[in-house]
């Protein structure tokens, strides 16, 4: 016994609950404020590529041109209610068949173990819309958490890389 029995109890609880409850759907230009505030969590502006925090201005431009690139799959994670639990992102290319993966969750989804899922259920849905063979994943090497969630989702580890300044990772999956 080590005391933490009532937390993987509640943990185990949530997981099976949101997993129940949580869909994908098309990110549409209202969910702007919902990414904004995502992408300028502390915690995953630390674990992007570029740390420092967006500007509104910048970030309405970048989603519009993201909503608008036919290489971008962009999904919203939500619940039935349509609540705003987090993103999955492939930018893709066409000419080699493969796509780079992005995932983010909100802070009420993490340690819940669904990382995993939501990238199992996206790739299920990217190969509905996209022909696609291979995803890659850039994780920085100190996103612990994120490293074990593409494990789980079966990426194999591809090579060493340095992104922007950052010692990172890139793991791969054949779909």
């Amino acid at each position: 016994m080590d005391g933490k029995g009532n937390a993987r109890i509640i943990r185990v609880s949530l997981f099976n609950l949101f997993k129940k409850n949580l869909i994908l759907r098309k990110v549409d230009f209202k969910d702007a404020l919902d990414i904004f505030n995502l992408s300028n969590d502390n915690l995953v502006r630390r674990n992007s590529f570029n740390s420092e925090k967006i500007k509104w201005e910048n970030h309405l431009l970048w989603l519009k041109k993201k909503l608008e690139d036919e290489n971008s799959i962009y999904f919203a994670v939500v619940d039935d209610l349509n609540r705003f639990y987090g993103q999955v992102r492939f930018d893709i290319n066409i000419k080699n068949n493969e796509a780079v993966i992005n995932i983010s969750l909100g802070e009420k989804m993490r340690g819940l173990g669904l990382s995993s899922f939501m990238i199992d259920k996206s790739l299920d849905e990217l190969i509905k819309i996209k022909s696609i063979k291979l995803i890659k994943a850039h994780i920085k090497d100190d996103n612990i958490p994120s490293i074990k969630s593409f494990k789980k989702s079966n990426f194999i580890f591809l090579k060493n890389q340095i992104i922007k300044g950052n010692k990172s990772k890139v793991y791969i999956k054949e779909v």
